[in-house]
């Protein structure tokens, strides 16, 4: 397996390099593979971690995950009580989102049943390795599609503002994570900063830290999403913030919790929504495979 700071600047390298091939040329079906790559990726962790997580462990997981991700949203809104909004009426618009849930659900529950009942020995660290690499072209190929200068003039202030109150709010909430004891300092940040990237940041925590943690990583980013469907509605009654919705939402406003933000906050605000997500997808690749090497 690749040491940290050798994956980390090919991750990088990768990244950048097919970021670059994907702005002079768009191959529809290169960005369709990626989401092959993903589901790979999802079920490879979960597969290891069924291999290697016992029966007795599966509780804290869940109590670890469902606590972190409800800890991140309420903290990242909660930054948001220091900006002057006026208070609207909110009105949710429904939307069918069961799709994206079944997507990454079904590979990861399918995962966790394979690795718990047969338990294969495998090289997990250098197979989610290998994955990772191919994640790294994939998304830096697919995602160069979605980053122009145009979005980025149109909406730099505003997507600036919810940025500021995405990367406060996992700083804060990883110092939380580590309070109530899910393990050292820098895994906490690591996971909280994945920002509701749970594709990304399960299988980078799974290789370096172990399946354990990738679970919980995976899962409080997954859950991040999720619970931002049924708490949002609410936060914004409670006091209207639209820049700490956003942020709330994190890497995903860009496109799985963009029709919430569209059906609360109006068409005014799907610019910034998709800026703020945007950044946050190019950056958290490179960001996330250099913070394994902080002290």
């Amino acid at each position: 397996m690749l040491n940290e700071l050798t994956f980390s600047l090919i991750f990088v390298l990768l990244y950048i390099g097919f970021g670059i091939l994907g702005k002079l040329k768009s191959i529809e079906l290169v960005i369709k593979l990626s989401d092959v790559v993903v589901y790979v990726l999802i079920f490879s962790i979960s597969l290891w971690a069924g291999s290697s997580v016992s029966f007795s462990d599966i509780s804290s997981i869940l109590i670890y995950s469902i606590l972190g991700s409800t800890i991140v949203i309420i903290v990242t809104y909660s930054l948001g009580f220091l900006l002057n909004q006026k208070k609207e009426e909110i009105k949710l618009r429904r939307k069918d989102i069961a799709s994206f849930q079944y997507r990454y659900g079904i590979p990861f529950v399918l995962g966790w049943i394979v690795g718990m009942g047969i338990r294969p020995e495998l090289s997990y660290g250098t197979l989610i390795n290998i994955e990772l690499l191919f994640l790294a072209s994939f998304l830096g190929y697919s995602t160069s599609k979605s980053i122009s200068i145009d979005v980025i003039r149109k909406s730099l202030s505003k997507g600036g503002l919810s940025l500021f109150l995405v990367v406060i709010g996992n700083l804060i909430s990883g110092v939380i994570l580590y309070i109530i004891g899910l393990g050292n300092l820098k895994l906490d940040e690591i996971i909280s900063m994945g920002s509701g990237w749970y594709t990304f940041t399960g299988p980078l925590v799974s290789t370096y830290y172990s399946p354990y943690y990738g679970s919980i990583a995976f899962l409080i980013n997954f859950f991040r999403e999720q619970f931002s469907y049924i708490l949002i509605p609410f936060l914004l009654k409670v006091k209207y913030s639209p820049y700490s919705a956003i942020a709330v939402g994190g890497a995903t406003s860009m496109d799985t919790t963009l029709p919430l933000y569209i059906g609360l906050l109006g068409d005014e605000y799907v610019i910034t929504a998709v800026f703020s997500g945007v950044t946050l997808t190019a950056v958290i690749p490179i960001i996330l495979p250099l913070m394994l090497n902080l002290p």
